[in-house]
Order: C-alpha cells, then sequence, then structure tokens
C-alpha cells in the first residue's frame, strides 16, 4: 500500500475519531462509549519496558490509556505524555490506580525497553512503555488503526490517546488538542459510571 494511500485512509480514520469523541467537546455529560466505527482493537503482543512480554490482557480488571510515539518525538509525543501526567495526578492515587498507561513505541529500533524505561522517568510513575520487534509493533499499530511512517527527521503518526475499558472496549480517544482537565472529565464519567451500575 502506497504512503498516499495510507495517509488518506489515516485521515479519514482520524475524521471518524474526531466525530465519534464529539460528545466531551460539547460538554455532555452521560458517558457514551464512542461509536467504534474505525474499528480498533485493543489487541497487541509486546516488550515491557523491564524485557517482559505482555499483551493487552497483562492488567486484567484495569482501563488503558494507550498512546503511540517515540523517544526522540521533539514536541508533540512529550507534551501529550506530560498532559498525561497531569492528568493522572488529578485523578488522584486511588482512581490513577484503576487505570494503565501504555507509551507504545512506533520507533522499535530506537526504543529499546531500556530506552523506554529511561526515558519515562520523566513522566507519571504509572506509565509503561512497549516495545517489540517491527512486526510486532505493525500489528499494534493496525490493531489500533494508527498510522505512523519514519523517514529522515522522525516518524510522522497519528497521535490519539485511547481510553479502554477492563472488558477490551473502546471507550473513547482523546485528541492532541485536549487539555488536562478534559481528559480527567473522560475518565471520571465512565469510571464513575461504571462503579455505580
Amino acid at each position: 500500500m502506497s504512503n498516499k494511500i495510507i495517509t488518506v485512509f489515516t485521515a479519514i480514520v482520524c475524521a471518524m475519531l474526531v466525530y465519534a469523541t464529539s460528545s466531551f467537546a460539547h460538554g455532555l455529560d452521560s458517558p457514551t462509549p464512542m461509536a467504534n466505527i474505525a474499528g480498533i482493537k485493543d489487541s497487541f503482543s509486546l516488550i515491557d519496558q523491564n524485557g517482559h512480554a505482555v499483551t493487552e490482557k497483562s492488567w486484567p480488571g484495569k482501563y488503558k490509556l494507550v498512546f503511540f510515539g517515540f523517544t526522540s518525538c521533539p514536541d508533540e509525543c512529550p507534551t501529550i505524555l506530560q498532559k498525561l501526567t497531569v492528568a493522572l495526578d488529578k485523578l488522584g492515587d486511588k482512581k490513577a490506580g484503576k487505570i494503565q498507561t501504555l507509551f507504545i513505541t512506533v520507533d522499535p529500533d530506537t526504543d529499546t525497553p531500556a530506552v523506554l524505561k529511561t526515558y519515562l522517568k520523566n513522566f507519571h510513575k504509572s506509565i509503561v512503555g512497549l516495545s517489540g520487534t517491527t512486526k510486532q509493533i505493525e500489528a499494534a499499530e493496525v490493531s489500533y488503526k494508527v498510522f505512523a511512517s519514519k523517514g529522515e527527521k522522525g516518524v510522522d503518526h497519528s497521535a490519539y490517546t485511547y481510553f479502554v475499558a477492563p472488558d477490551g472496549h473502546l471507550l473513547t480517544a482523546f485528541g492532541t488538542d485536549e487539555s488536562a482537565e478534559n481528559v480527567v472529565k473522560g475518565i471520571n464519567s465512565f469510571i464513575d459510571s461504571a462503579t455505580q451500575k
């Protein structure tokens, strides 16, 4: 598949995500899982920052925040990771403890488990870095409908943060423009709603 076709496909998927997650942008309080029209799946088989093999089922009973990026990213990735750090701090230890935040590299040739572990010391202590072989990373990208294309200046990639329920269903996806406060609001609405059931 050519890069042009991949780019167009990714743009369509991103537009779907923007449409499907618009309830938070419009301030709706009732949490409704997004219509997963993009067919995103919570599925991967990777290596964590401590060298252990993990899958999407390695954190039973936990919600997941999943973000794809790379450690040498000059701006967007550290900005989003810092935003997630602020959001997790605002949630407090009890509620943040119900969530596993995952940073999956799109540059496995550079981002070994050791590199990820060192890099993530700059962010919230609960964030876990995941790497793997090129095939493993590509499979994870396909599952989450992530676009990533490596060039001379790094990796161009889509940058949504996926919020996944403990049963693997996609609840929502936060765009790059979402504030930490809005991320907290979205997470709280889903977790509080599930607690009341």
